[in-house]
């Protein structure tokens, strides 16, 4: 079954990880703990997902091969299954390539809302980011984050939070593109599509310079006054 051939895959890749300095010092850089390694299980990628006999294929044909030397990011759905996985190159390339293998699960994918569920029911809030790291780079103060994988909130995703949150936070991305600012143009839509299904929200805004809360991080360090400035409940956790 292709379910039980990519929880192997993501098994195998966790493993790989921990055997590896380059992929684990890459995760180190973009705040990845050993706590958040086990709780999102990371891994890391050799090959081609395509495994045989509970290991890697490394002969899998070359041209194939779009997933070789790859950190790999499970996404799961809010009981915890696996939905697929999401993948980033850490060697300065762009790549970037997302697999899920439940289609009628797509507009639901929220990366982070099951690994920190436990804080976004206890506190009744979630905050939007756009990118896994953003969600990692945030969790020491905003344990509630979560990332729509993408550059827009959906229509299912705003209805699915409303089952768990009363507040949002909006905190997508500052990308300039010929005057464009895409982050910008995703928060006014997901404003409506939130105010429409009955959820208040804000907007965590970035400094102009900064592109995403990542970045934001790795510039400043600690970055809790200026989150506690724009969610002054967060000082309460």
């Amino acid at each position: 079954m292709l379910e039980e051939k990519v929880e192997q895959y993501l098994t195998l890749c966790h493993n790989e990880l921990l055997k590896r300095e380059a992929p684990l010092g890459y995760l180190k850089s973009r705040f990845v703990t050993d706590q958040d390694l086990k709780d999102f299980n990371f891994g890391f990628s050799p090959c081609h997902w395509d495994i045989q006999d509970e290991k890697f294929n490394m002969e899998f044909p070359e041209y194939k091969n779009r997933l070789p030397q790859k950190i790999v990011m499970p996404i799961k759905n809010f009981k915890g299954e696996t939905s697929g996985f999401t993948l980033r190159s850490f060697t300065g390339d762009k790549f970037y390539f997302k697999f899920l293998y439940k289609p009628h699960m797509n507009f639901h994918h929220l990366y982070g809302f099951y690994e920190n569920l436990e804080a976004i029911l206890s506190y009744k809030k979630v905050m939007i980011v756009e990118s896994p790291f953003d969600v990692i780079a945030l969790r020491p103060w905003v344990p509630f984050a979560v990332a729509v994988l993408s550059s827009k909130l959906t229509d299912l995703q705003a209805h699915f939070l409303k089952r768990y949150v009363n507040k949002v936070y909006l905190g997508f991305n500052n990308d300039f593109s010929d005057n464009f600012n895409a982050g910008k143009h995703a928060t006014v839509k997901a404003q409506k599509l939130l105010k429409s299904c009955g959820l208040r929200n804000s907007i965590v805004t970035l400094p102009n310079k900064q592109n995403d809360f990542s970045s934001f991080r790795g510039s400043f360090g600690d970055i809790s006054d200026y989150l506690y400035s724009k969610i002054p409940t967060l000082q309460e956790i």
